[in-house]
């Protein structure tokens, strides 16, 4: 039953975070949505949350940057909808850029994954807390460990490198609780088995 519970709270987590659409404004902030359309002046939306209820939302698009979906694909919206003097495909490779630093420098999830592996050893429950707790909130700044703060100061690539950091942050911590996870899981259908078996011995 433990390991049942375990595999459905393991599956629930893992599809809340795949099944984000990231909109990425013009102002610099990023909303986590579920995209509904994305029309000719405007874009439909729900915010991200597990609540049926949730309503629907329409933003312009001459406010949006770009939208990245979970399976790695994006619409890069138009360049005169932000600044006249960065092209499309400079606001592309400044977040790509951030990707590709955040990969490389971002080391601030050690502590927080440290902690939930060992409170995830003592019990898988317990080790819940933690990684939901972290995974859903964004690195702090001072964590960050970019390689220069001239580079934070354009929005593009501080987008890259945040949004980045928070995905290895969550895979990380994610990871730490998965392993403890399943030693339990593992511990507990041997002795289940064992158990089994002893009963079947006359």
């Amino acid at each position: 039953m433990k390991k049942n519970i375990l595999i459905v709270i393991l599956g629930l987590f893992s599809s809340q975070l795949k099944s984000q659409d990231i909109l990425i404004l013009k102002n610099g902030d990023s909303l986590k949505t579920n995209i509904i359309e994305v029309g000719i002046n405007d874009i439909t939306y729900k915010k991200f949350d597990t609540t049926s209820s949730n309503p629907n939302y329409k933003i312009l698009k001459s406010s949006v940057i770009a939208i990245y979906y979970p399976n790695g694909t994006k619409d890069i919206f138009s360049a005169s909808n932000r600044r006249l003097d960065t092209s499309k495909e400079q606001i592309q490779n400044f977040i790509l850029k951030g990707y590709a630093d955040a990969k490389k420098y971002y080391k601030g999830y050690k502590t927080v994954a440290t902690i939930t592996f060992a409170s995830s050893l003592y019990s898988p429950v317990l080790g819940l807390i933690p990684a939901a707790v972290s995974s859903f909130s964004a690195p702090e700044y001072q964590n960050l460990g970019f390689p220069e703060e001239s580079l934070m100061s354009n929005p593009d690539y501080k987008y890259g490198y945040i949004h980045k950091a928070k995905r290895i942050k969550q895979q990380k911590v994610w990871k730490n609780w998965l392993i403890p996870t399943s030693i339990w899981v593992g511990a507990i259908t041997v002795i289940t088995f064992a158990l089994s078996g002893n009963r079947l011995i006359p």
